[in-house]
């Protein structure tokens, strides 16, 4: 089969699908995730690997598009907040996952900045791999899932301790004074962090640092060949060519606040494995203690569909693999070293572990929080960087001068 009939396929899996689901809603969610899957595939975006970019390969244009993309998505959630305010109707105030700060939170977010060394990914970069036909891919998911159960547990176990310290009990500013004040200030520590970038990015442009883009195809062919509508040339603009992270960051930003908008509750990649793992227990009849997964129990027992979390997880994973047949870029990849095995299970552990402490990955504990003014996410993402930071000093050796910019 031909990547028109696989994406065929898929959109009659997509439309027959919705006729199940309850709700305009779950419909509209589904499609948002089918969006956000191919987007985040066409551009290669990752949520979380623009420091190590930047770091080892002197390449800014990732961290550049996190910074246009929390601008952004704040910008936009601000105006719609006063315009849902003009009719009395609460955009932010009821948003049911707003995180507490605690040691937790720091020590979540720096396990998933020393894992993503190791792995090259985030949650959401783990369902991307699995879309590609990549081994490491299915392991990351496997060993996310395993550490998110241990790491939930953890979390449950820790929150009855003396060690679950709470800076502040739910840190959410609710006031619109306070929110323009937030905006501002945020705009200011994201603009203060630009010019760092600039800086930084002038100072290694100025040196001799060879560039190597890794691209299949190369631009100058397709720029010289037909010129008619019906070409490879259009196929190849349509459907294969590389989109600036730019543009991902614009997109991006209005798929997360629709789905704020639409259910209430902003998007995360990270919870819906827990929620899968206590499906699969209920599959096969394994009994699991009320008192630490009785959310999920609860989301389960209403159907795995109807979780509007769960169904953007799924059409995010379809999204990537249409993106890849499209692009002729799907390809079963099963074989890797012993080293690299090991990377992606104790990676994908951790990953998954400290996800769960931090309730969120680099999307829902970091990107989510900060656009909607939740001061946890400016928390994890000191974590997360510092993480980072001793994550290469440990395991990246120094690269020769080489920047190294790989789309796919």
């Amino acid at each position: 089969m031909n990547s028109t009939t696989y994406c065929f396929i898929f959109y009659s899996f997509i439309k027959y699908l919705t006729i199940f689901l309850k709700s305009a809603n779950l419909r509209l969610s589904l499609i948002i995730g089918f969006i956000l899957g191919y987007v985040i595939s066409r551009s290669s975006f990752d949520f979380s690997l623009g420091i190590k970019q930047a770091y080892l390969y002197k390449n800014t244009s990732l961290t550049k598009a996190f910074i246009l993309l929390l601008a952004l998505s704040m910008i936009i959630l601000f105006i719609l907040k006063i315009i849902f305010d003009f009719y009395n109707i609460n955009l932010i105030s009821n948003i049911s996952n707003t995180n507490d700060i605690s040691i937790l939170t720091l020590v979540g977010s720096f396990i998933i900045g020393f894992s993503i060394i190791i792995t090259s990914n985030c949650a959401s970069g783990i369902l991307v791999d699995l879309a590609k036909g990549k081994l490491k891919g299915l392991i990351g998911v496997i060993f996310f899932i395993i550490g998110s159960v241990i790491g939930y547990i953890s979390l449950k176990l820790f929150s009855k301790t003396n060690l679950f310290i709470k800076t502040s009990s739910k840190v959410f500013l609710s006031n619109n004074i306070y929110y323009l004040t937030m905006l501002i200030c945020s705009l200011l520590i994201l603009f203060i962090f630009y010019l760092i970038v600039k800086k930084y990015e002038n100072k290694y442009l100025k040196q001799d640092f060879n560039l190597k883009i890794n691209n299949n195809l190369n631009d100058q062919l397709i720029n010289n060949s037909s010129k008619k509508l019906f070409s490879y040339k259009t196929y190849y603009r349509l459907f294969i060519k590389n989109w600036s992270f730019m543009i991902s960051s614009v997109l991006i930003s209005i798929c997360a606040t629709l789905i704020l908008v639409i259910n209430n509750k902003t998007w995360g990649v990270s919870k819906p494995f827990l929620t899968f793992f206590v499906y699969l227990c209920n599959i096969f009849k394994i009994n699991l203690s009320n008192d630490i997964f009785d959310e999920f129990i609860k989301i389960t027992n209403n159907g795995l569909l109807n979780d509007s979390s769960t169904l953007i997880n799924i059409s995010l994973f379809i999204g990537c693999l249409v993106c890849f047949l499209l692009a002729n870029k799907f390809k079963f990849e099963l074989k890797i070293s012993k080293k690299e095995f090991f990377c992606f299970i104790i990676g994908g552990f951790l990953l998954g572990f400290g996800a769960s402490l931090a309730n969120g990955c680099s999307v829902g504990a970091m990107y989510s929080k900060i656009s909607t003014f939740d001061l946890s996410g400016w928390v994890f993402l000191i974590g997360m960087i510092i993480g980072i930071f001793i994550g290469i000093k440990i395991f990246i050796k120094k690269q020769n001068n080489i920047i190294q910019v790989n789309r796919w």
